[in-house]
């Protein structure tokens, strides 16, 4: 058996161009989910989106509400996997 390498870390110009990214991606976000007669197929995909920025680390709470509502009228199918945007050291 033969041992596989691992890939090398990212370069700091590739942490800075996902940075580059998922900022432009939060302002995004953060002008759709405003809208407020979105279609549940578009909410979905921008819910996920959502996801994304949070699992990438960056702060997703201006979409928490959204999740909230999102979740109380179950418009979206797999909305339980929203809550997981949500923790218990949140300040509402």
């Amino acid at each position: 058996m033969q041992l596989q390498r691992c890939p090398p870390p990212p370069s700091p110009f590739a942490l800075q161009e996902e940075d580059r990214i998922i900022i432009g991606e939060v302002s995004t976000l953060k002008r759709l989910l405003g809208d407020r007669d979105l279609k549940n197929k578009r909410l979905k995909e921008y819910l996920i989106r959502l996801i994304y920025v949070e699992m990438l680390g960056h702060d997703a709470s201006f979409g928490y509400m959204k999740v909230v509502e999102v979740r109380q009228q179950r418009v979206v199918p797999g909305s339980p996997a929203l809550l997981q945007l949500l923790r218990a050291d949140i300040d509402w």
